[in-house]
């Protein structure tokens, strides 16, 4: 799957939402976007001055076709000029634009901050598997290691290297037992293991935690989760927000829309993850339970 940004997930969103138009950029800078033609776009150009003001702008293809800077970058929108049909940017991109760049404009009734807002609401609640086979390596006499902050919540299992003649063929043994011990609020815990695992080995850790939060436009969404469901939800969260206000049968209609897209991709691509390993605890003489994400299930 194509690694998926920010700034495309925010161009999705407004597409979605009905408030992107696009063009065909004739000139400009790192803080200027100009379309003399208006390309497309005939409802830009024919706006009054300071219109856009406080919309967003982005450039959605980079006229190379290499895919170089500015492509998928975006700014808020400081001014707009009708005569010169120019954009100013709030903030300055990492390369000019230049002629034959695609840009869009966003309207300002659905600022990026608020997208990006609603993004991250969403993915916070969306469970990501993480392997980590760098962070541990056993030691001689030592059966206690400090966890990475993000394994802490949701451990899902823990292996040890038995072959350490080739990195593409480690044969992990999940037979160890082990333990999380916990420590102070704001101190990492400890991974325990209950009998003494060879040293200089490698420890893989398969850990479930929330998706990393995306501010910059290059912040890269996880491959796990659809980018389409991302952009469906992140779009019935902006419509719930208004519909706080504004209980509409266009609005209602929309949810209801954005609802049955969601479900189908929901049931064409689940999120996959490793089950939690069981461990007998013999220093307690119980079993260990995990339920931190829906019902400790392999598919969520």
């Amino acid at each position: 799957m194509t690694t998926i940004v920010l700034g495309q997930l925010i161009y999705k969103v407004g597409v979605e939402m009905g408030v992107v138009l696009e063009g065909i950029v004739t000139g400009g800078g790192t803080t200027t976007i100009v379309d003399l033609l208006a390309t497309g776009t005939k409802e830009f150009a024919s706006k009054k001055d300071d219109y856009w003001n406080g919309g967003t702008a982005g450039v959605i293809w980079d006229a190379t076709g290499a895919g170089a800077a500015p492509q998928w970058e975006f700014s808020e929108i400081n001014d707009y000029g009708k005569t010169l049909a120019k954009l100013t940017l709030a903030s300055a991109l990492s390369a000019a634009v230049v002629a034959g760049d695609i840009y869009y404009v966003m309207k300002r009734n659905t600022p990026a901050r608020m997208v990006i807002q609603k993004i991250n609401s969403y993915l916070s609640g969306i469970p990501v598997e993480t392997t980590d086979i760098t962070t541990i390596t056993t030691a001689s006499g030592q059966r206690e290691y400090t966890l990475p902050g993000a394994a802490s919540l949701d451990l899902r299992s823990v292996g040890i290297q038995e072959n350490t003649g080739d990195s593409d063929d480690n044969r992990w043994n999940y037979g160890y037992a082990w333990e999380i011990q916990k420590t102070a609020t704001g101190s990492a815990d400890k991974l325990v293991f209950l009998q003494q695992p060879p040293d200089g080995r490698a420890v893989e850790l398969k850990y479930i935690a929330a998706h990393s939060p995306l501010y910059v436009y290059s912040d890269k969404l996880n491959e796990s989760v659809h980018p389409d469901l991302v952009v469906l939800e992140t779009c019935q969260l902006i419509i719930q927000a208004s519909m706080r206000k504004d209980q509409t049968r266009e609005l209602q209609g929309d949810m209801a829309i954005f609802s049955e897209r969601i479900t189908k991709i929901n049931e064409e691509n689940p999120i996959i993850t490793t089950p939690a390993q069981v461990q007998l605890n013999t220093r307690f003489s119980s079993r260990r339970t995990r339920s931190r994400w829906p019902g400790d299930k392999s598919v969520l």
